[in-house]
């Protein structure tokens, strides 16, 4: 399994940001103690993994902040929110960090998002699925919060279906030790 670090390669391809923002971005994730899976060492074959779970937070702190000094509270905050529903409806899970985790982690699921959006100023998310009947359905996490209103700045960050889709097939080829391929949007 390769470690998150040279993942960021394949991942700036997909999202636009330098490797190096990407590293910056997973530093502070480990400060924070929110990365897990490990290896100890330096050189190859050590350090964070690119596991869904891992993937999933570097993901969150790209959507929740632009500020190096907000990310580990706000990829925080955004990973705990809770679905409006209960439950998201496609991938069961209560909680958007889990259910980011498990898109990442279910090709089929993958395949049925058209994007995910954050609202960083009122702290919420969503996915939005296409079921099999072609309906468009999203799922809500988190409540708008008083922190947004009356302001006139609000600021969306969204991950378009495609590249939730490319990364849970890179997600896939880790796990199978496949190879990787180079990325190119849709």
């Amino acid at each position: 399994m390769i470690s998150l670090k040279s993942y960021c390669g394949f991942l700036s391809d997909i999202i636009g940001l330098t490797p190096d923002a990407l590293y910056e971005r997973q530093r502070v994730l480990v400060r924070a103690g929110a990365l897990s899976n490990a290896v100890a060492g330096k050189g190859p074959g050590s350090g964070i993994r690119a596991t869904p779970g891992n993937v999933s937070k570097l993901l969150l702190s790209v959507l929740a902040s632009d500020s190096l000094s907000e990310i580990s509270t706000r990829t925080r905050e955004l990973a705990g929110l809770k679905s409006v529903a209960g439950k998201c409806p496609f991938t069961s899970e209560a909680r958007f960090q889990k259910a980011f985790e498990n898109l990442l982690s279910n090709r089929t699921l993958a395949e049925s998002v058209l994007g995910i959006d954050v609202k960083r100023m009122s702290g919420t998310a969503q996915i939005m699925f296409k079921r099999s009947d072609s309906q468009v359905v999203a799922s809500k996490f988190g409540v708008d919060n008083k922190r947004d209103r009356g302001m006139a700045l609000q600021i969306t960050a969204t991950i378009p279906g495609w590249g939730i889709e490319v990364i849970s097939q890179d997600m896939i080829d880790i796990a199978e030790g496949s190879p990787l391929s180079t990325h190119t949007p849709y």
